[in-house]
């Protein structure tokens, strides 16, 4: 049975504050899946009263009062579902998020490729995606928005902060009772000093940005002192200034930006056999600029390993750009090294950026390409996987690449 749509179900209910005049009750969820439980919470303020991330399973027969106003702490489907279960009252998001109440299907339909001018530090920090991974959970049908939160509101007796991390827009929301500071702060922060998941916090390609706005966030709301954090995940936190303290200390341990002590393996610079390419190598050469080199056997024939030149031109360029730059190549090498074709073609993994210009090889050379098994299906059919960097991501040409050979390991 779906425990979402069964309304006799009653997500655990916890007093954390009450009072003559305030009240703050926390339900947890009973539903299963990675990304559950959840907390949802009702504040009642003598100004109002709101309920904070509704989980699906949570109802209006479950509150002790109905509510005001929904407010949404981060925008992930398992947060906001429950908000389609009181379609009566208005639901706040986070400004940034309105796009994601749309739907699953909206979502799904978005441009999820590399838009020009190709940026390498916005690489994968878009609108619905991370470098074409589906990177955020929005809710399964539309849910109608009836207002957005910003940083500084201060509405229901409840002061609105920036707490970005888990997602580029989230909010916690801090209440004030008795000389006690109570931080509704959503997936900043879980259990002893943790996060929930790193993964909710990788906003962009490799960069960090998502972490890195996280530690600053918890230094931001430890500046408030609050005493008390009721997550959107786990128990709530009594001890809160020492367990932000402990979290952003085990981020600043990660997100450390020394620079290593290595020395990088390097080759003296040169243009052989021919300009944009150097020789390592008296058969083995790198293209300087991209992901490709050639190997050049005694016998003469030509192995290339990945084939992506990262040309970011126009689309429509970059063919006749591939095409010259391989057949410059083979011309400038000396009588002894010239091969008749380059006969294949060996991918160390399934980004775009080393596999755009294969099938121009292949109508070029009449090369085959050589997949180990575990990434064969991923280069053939990119759209069956939630993968980021995936060629389609890339803009190019061609959306997937035929493999002629599968490799076991």
């Amino acid at each position: 049975m779906n425990t979402a749509m069964n309304t006799d179900s009653h997500p655990r209910q916890t007093v954390v504050f009450s009072n003559a005049s305030f009240a703050a009750l926390r339900f947890g969820s009973s539903l299963g899946g990675a990304h559950h439980p959840v907390n949802s919470y009702l504040v009642i303020t003598p100004l109002g009263r709101v309920l904070i991330d509704p989980a699906e399973d949570l109802w209006p027969q479950h509150l002790p009062q109905k509510p005001d106003v929904v407010w949404i702490t981060h925008t992930q489907r398992e947060h906001v579902a429950g908000a389609a279960n009181f379609s009566d009252v208005p639901l706040h998001v986070p400004a940034g998020d309105e796009y994601l109440y749309r739907g699953h299907a909206a979502y799904e339909a978005m441009n999820l490729t590399w838009q020009p001018p190709w940026d390498w530090e916005t690489r994968g920090n878009y609108q619905g995606h991370c470098a074409g991974a589906r990177s955020e959970r929005p809710p399964q049908n539309a849910l109608a928005v009836g207002g957005v939160i910003r940083a500084g509101d201060e509405l229901f007796g409840l002061k609105v902060f920036a707490t970005p991390g888990h997602g580029k827009n989230a909010l916690s929301f801090l209440l004030e009772i008795e000389d006690r500071k109570i931080a509704f702060c959503g997936d900043l922060i879980c259990g002893e000093g943790q996060l929930w998941n790193w993964f909710d916090c990788d906003w962009d390609y490799g960069l960090q940005s998502g972490q890195r706005s996280l530690l600053q966030s918890a230094h931001a709301l430890a500046r408030q002192k609050p005493d008390v954090l009721l997550p959107a995940h786990g128990e709530p936190i009594l001890d809160a200034t020492r367990t932000l303290t402990l979290l952003a200390a085990r981020l600043e341990a990660v997100l450390h930006d020394e620079a290593p002590e290595v020395a990088p393996l390097n080759f003296p610079d040169n243009d052989q056999p021919c300009d944009g390419w150097r020789k390592l190598l008296p058969r083995l050469f790198q293209w300087k600029s991209g992901n490709c080199a050639a190997l050049i056997s005694q016998s003469g024939h030509a192995l290339l390993f990945d084939d992506g030149l990262c040309n970011w031109s126009p689309v429509e360029t970059r063919a006749d750009f591939h095409d010259r730059t391989l057949t410059n190549f083979k011309a400038a090498l000396p009588e002894s090294l010239k091969p008749a074709r380059i006969e294949a073609v060996a991918v160390t993994h399934y980004h775009g950026d080393h596999i755009e210009n294969i099938p121009d090889l292949i109508a070029l050379e009449n090369s085959e390409l050589l997949c180990l098994e575990s990434v064969a299906d991923i280069i053939e059919r990119p759209a069956d996987f939630n993968l980021a960097c995936t060629l389609p991501w890339y803009g190019a040409a061609h959306q997937a690449v035929p493999v002629t050979h599968r490799l076991p390991h």
